[in-house]
């Protein structure tokens, strides 16, 4: 065996190992993920699977210069609307203590559980919101 820092191509071969071994618990996971672009680069986006009836997000991110309007709130629509169209029955989240976990309450999400401190003096927090 050697041992040694993944590269990309190892991070990838990790994931399909790991989604192969979780496929006949909670089923083949579906990338709902999605982008924004303007002038030819993306500016937004967000990261998300759908894991038997679980939407996760592992990544929402606005440029800077296009916060406060909305565009983080649309991508998560355009996830569950994605996920409910599949059977989604909740959408689950985390988010640090310096970046927005006032924004997701008022979405409809649920804090379910938060640890404090996670990095450094920062916490972490985990959402939860139940699609109907």
């Amino acid at each position: 065996m050697e041992w040694r820092e993944c590269t990309q191509q190892d991070e990838q071969a990790v994931l399909e190992g790991l989604r192969a071994y979780n496929q006949p618990y909670i089923g083949t996971s579906t990338d709902l993920s999605q982008c924004v672009e303007e002038d030819g680069r993306v500016v937004a986006g967000i990261l998300a699977r759908l894991l038997g009836d679980c939407i996760y997000v592992e990544i929402l991110w606005v440029d800077e210069s296009l916060r406060h309007r909305g565009v983080g709130r649309e991508l998560l629509a355009r996830v569950e609307e994605a996920g409910r169209a599949r059977g989604a029955k909740r959408i689950e989240l985390d988010t640090f203590s310096f970046q927005a976990p006032e924004y997701y309450p008022k979405l409809g999400f649920r804090e379910f559980g938060r640890v404090e401190p996670y990095a450094g003096t920062h916490g972490r927090y985990y959402f939860i919101k139940e699609l109907d």
